[in-house]
């Protein structure tokens, strides 16, 4: 393995947070991810362990592509990876079904894990995946490659939690005709980067997604959000909200491409940050890529504390400071709840942490 994998400290994508944060393992733990969750008996889907003897299923040559990325970092997780989960959605499905993913991290110390998605062509399907982490030490290397057939729709819901440092890698390739909604929470302790790139591939690919990080004290979150408009006629909506406690850190970059040969694109990105108090930090960068005529395109970046006037007006009407600025959290976060509407335990949870 090349000892440059990680990338250079003056790399833009690494400048908030530096790669010598991370380093690549020379030992790293076997069978680190525990799968399991309700839905993987449905006709149709297939979750089996990365690592097991895939040449038996009929769709091996998909695999190849698991490693993301031929050189860097990328290659050191698909040469490194000790474990990870492969989702097999295929037409026998039955339509608008939920499957759920329930993954754990179960080994301490360093982990390599790699994942692969793929969705079959006129698939329709929920996919909700929950990741959680409990150790405090050590570090995780990870890559996703998720394949979204021609005409095929997926709902996708991701709820993260980690407490260690976590470099994550995650690419999304829409077909022709494509779906995807996209949402995500991301919360936990400890430094975690991820680097997600969404590829609209196909004619009419398009995307909606709500990427949501709670940044609470001593909780380190730097987001690259990369959408690549590659054909004709797509369209993307991309938002990234943090909500950020004192000590607390939180980045979005985005970056929005539009290929030479996507005219007829319609994107935006938006990053929103809310400050829950003076000691809180959050960064912006959005940028635009824009390689052709026809096109429809925007981003847009807020940060700001929160509202003393509502805080003032709650108050006055009985709700104590605390509850007050909790339900003024959750109006900020609007929309997560109808975005995970199958985990119960969003429902009755704190907010503010």
């Amino acid at each position: 393995m090349k000892e440059d994998a990680l990338p250079r400290a003056d790399n833009e994508l690494w400048r908030r947070t530096k790669p010598d944060l991370f380093h690549l393992p020379g030992d790293v733990a076997s069978d680190p991810l525990r799968v399991a969750g309700p839905g993987m008996a449905l006709p149709g889907v297939i979750v089996v362990p990365l690592g097991a003897d895939l040449e038996a299923l009929p769709f091996s040559m998909i695999v190849q592509g698991t490693n993301l990325h031929s050189h860097g970092l990328s290659a050191a997780i698909g040469e490194l990876a000790q474990g990870g989960y492969l989702v097999h959605i295929g037409r026998g499905v039955p339509e608008g079904c939920v499957v759920a993913v329930d993954a754990a991290l179960v080994a301490v110390g360093d982990s390599v894990v790699r994942n692969l998605i793929v969705v079959e062509d006129g698939v329709d399907v929920t996919l909700v995946e929950r990741i959680s982490d409990e150790a405090a030490e050590g570090q995780t290397l990870s890559g996703t490659r998720v394949v979204v057939g021609r005409d095929a729709s997926l709902d996708y819901r991701r709820y993260w939690s980690w407490h260690r440092r976590l470099y994550a890698e995650v690419e999304v390739e829409i077909g022709e005709g494509a779906e995807v909604r996209l949402s995500t929470l991301i919360e936990g302790t400890g430094v975690a980067k991820v680097e997600q790139r969404i590829r609209l591939a196909g004619r009419g690919a398009s995307v909606d997604e709500l990427f949501v990080d709670k940044a609470q004290p001593s909780f380190r979150f730097d987001l690259f959000q990369e959408t690549c408009h590659e054909a004709p006629d797509t369209r993307a909506r991309v938002e990234a909200r943090g909500v950020v406690w004192p000590r607390g850190y939180s980045l979005h970059h985005g970056l929005t491409r539009v290929a030479k040969g996507a005219p007829e694109t319609d994107t935006y990105f938006t990053s929103r940050h809310l400050l829950v108090g003076s000691k809180a930090r959050a960064d912006a960068i959005p940028k635009m890529e824009i390689l052709t005529d026809a096109v429809k395109a925007g981003h847009g970046a807020t940060s700001g504390d929160i509202d003393r006037e509502a805080l003032f007006y709650l108050m006055a009407r009985g709700l104590p400071r605390e509850n007050a600025r909790q339900l003024l959290i959750e109006g900020f976060l609007d929309g997560l709840r109808q975005r995970f509407p199958e985990l119960g335990e969003l429902e009755d949870a704190d907010v503010a942490g």
